[in-house]
């Protein structure tokens, strides 16, 4: 099982950030949802509006704990660069986070759709449909990891 990157399909920030992870995954090891594809209400509801990675242990990363364990994978500097930031205490990075966050759609155009412009060799790396039962065993997920 691949990372699963959920993220803001409405959110040119997030899009842009999709991109920067494709660029920069080199084993290909992240697949990308916006959070509508989970179609369920509870279920967006419980992400909400951030970015939201669950990793192939089934572990759940959000805020900036999601940004740090992304750029860990992504190897190289990338790698160094999110142990440097591990060191400012999670409630600070959170607050940066959440500020970004806050202003993100108002400074920034929303995109023409909720995924990124890709080539057709990456779409498969897209998920834009879940399954009852795949929605039900990520709120599970969620609720379980719930920080």
């Amino acid at each position: 099982m691949k990372h699963i990157l959920f993220y803001d399909g409405e959110c040119a920030l997030c899009h842009f950030w999709v991109g920067f992870v494709i660029a920069r995954d080199r084993e290909g090891s992240f697949q990308f949802a916006p959070i509508s594809a989970l179609g369920e209400e509870r279920l967006r509801a419980e992400l909400g509006d951030t970015l939201v990675v669950l990793d192939e242990k089934n572990a759940i990363h959000r805020y900036s704990d999601g940004v740090l364990f992304i750029l860990s994978q992504l190897g190289g500097w990338w790698r160094g660069g999110s142990a440097l930031l591990r060191v400012i205490p999670r409630p600070l990075r959170d607050l940066g986070y959440r500020l970004v966050a806050a202003i993100r759609k108002k400074i920034l155009p929303k995109p023409s759709g909720v995924c990124p412009i890709v080539s057709v060799e990456l779409r498969n790396r897209f998920l834009l449909e879940f399954t009852p039962d795949e929605q039900q065993r990520i709120f599970s997920l969620l609720k379980a990891n719930d920080t």
